[in-house]
C-alpha cells in the first residue's frame, strides 16, 4: 500500500479475487467497509477519517491479508 504514511489516499496495486476491503480503527472497530473495483485496481480514501493508525484487511476467496496504515494531518 503506497504511500504509507499518507494523509488521504492510498492506492495498491492489482490484487485479483478481491471480495471486500475493511478499513479498521485502532480499537477494532470497522470505519470503512469497501467492495473492490471490477480492474483490481483499489484506491482507498481515508480523508473521511482523522490522523492515526488504521489497519486494512483485504478478503480474497484464497486469504484473508491484513496491512497496517497510517494517516496523517
Amino acid at each position: 500500500m503506497l504511500p504509507n504514511p499518507s494523509n488521504n489516499k492510498f492506492t495498491f496495486g492489482k490484487i485479483t479475487g478481491i471480495e471486500q476491503i475493511l478499513v479498521m480503527a485502532s480499537d477494532g472497530s470497522v470505519v470503512i467497509h469497501m467492495n473492490p473495483n471490477a480492474d483490481g485496481n483499489q484506491v482507498l480514501d481515508l480523508s473521511a477519517l482523522p490522523a492515526g493508525f488504521y489497519q486494512v484487511q483485504i478478503r480474497t476467496s484464497q486469504c484473508i491479508t491484513t496491512r497496517k496504515v497510517v494517516k496523517g494531518q
